[in-house]
């Protein structure tokens, strides 16, 4: 069990045995933490090539601020000099793709996993044919959502 206090992560984000909240709001907000400027797109949002297709942890706006995604859970050393980015939950879970030959058919959801230290902790999930995938082996498919993935999210904060 990790002590939440002593790695510097505020009461407020610790899950202190709350359940997983699967209901969001429609103008919820799903953030992410990036190291680098040279992952600013030059259309103001994240790059693509930042963009995973497996499973990207982050936090969800109803229990979070942008600024509480740079907290660290394994360690005391917080990421207090990254930028954040932000994107529509709603918008996200709007994205659908098919593959170009196979009939296989790509959705993506955003899923609330707390952490014990991160309550509002949430993932973008891929879906193939509706069931959750560790990996698409498409770079077609790949290519075509983090194109669509990076167009849709803003810079909440730039990195130092």
């Amino acid at each position: 069990m990790a002590n939440c206090g002593s790695l510097g992560i505020p009461e407020h984000l610790h899950t202190n045995g709350k359940a997983p909240d699967h209901n969001f709001d429609p103008d919820e907000l799903y953030y992410r933490r990036f190291a680098s400027v040279d992952e600013i797109s030059s259309a103001g949002g994240i790059s693509e090539s930042a963009i995973s297709t497996q499973n990207m942890s982050g936090n969800r706006s109803k229990y979070s601020a942008p600024d509480d995604v740079l907290f660290n859970i394994n360690s005391s050393e917080h990421f207090t000099s990254w930028g954040v980015w932000e994107v529509d939950i709603a918008a996200i879970c709007e994205l659908a793709f098919t593959h170009p030959v196979e009939a296989r058919n790509y959705t993506v959801r955003v899923v609330h996993t707390p952490e014990e230290c991160m309550y509002p902790h949430a993932e973008i999930q891929i879906l193939e044919n509706g069931e959750p995938v560790k990996r698409i082996k498409s770079t077609v498919v790949k290519t075509k959502i983090r194109e669509a993935i990076s167009h849709l999210t803003r810079i909440t904060k730039r990195p130092r």
